[in-house]
């Protein structure tokens, strides 16, 4: 199974503004501006940040072969989350919404196979 190196930063912060502190503060609408830099207000952008960042990472590692770190580039984080999303859709079933593969006409001639579908057109090639 893949790993995930990506973490959510501040967990344990003490230093770090409320939510309300936050979506309130004038500086989260202007960005940094010039002076001493705010710790809490600095705390909670990287906490906002990184919960994103480590719950999508989590989700790739998941759900696909590849380890997710910080030296990925973004070509390859990219890919990793495609395949992640790919193999976290399950194959439809009749009770279950998922992703479908589609018979051939000859296959639906067989009458054999359960999983897969055909669309009105193969089943009309099948049978004429």
């Amino acid at each position: 199974m893949a790993t995930n190196s990506i973490l959510k930063f501040g967990e344990n912060a003490t230093s770090i503004l409320s939510q309300t502190q936050y979506e309130d503060d004038a500086q989260r609408l202007m960005g940094h501006q010039p002076g001493p830099a705010r710790s809490a207000l600095e705390n909670k952008v990287l906490k906002q940040v990184s919960v994103i960042a480590a719950g999508v990472a989590e989700f790739i590692a998941d759900n696909q072969n590849n380890n997710v770190t910080d030296l990925l580039d973004k070509d390859a984080l990219a890919q990793y989350l495609s395949n992640a999303i790919v193999a976290a859709i399950p194959s439809a079933t009749s009770s279950v919404a998922g992703k479908t593969v589609m018979a051939s006409a000859s296959e639906a001639q067989q009458y054999q196979l359960d999983s897969k579908a055909i669309t009105p057109l193969t089943m009309k090639n099948a049978i004429v």
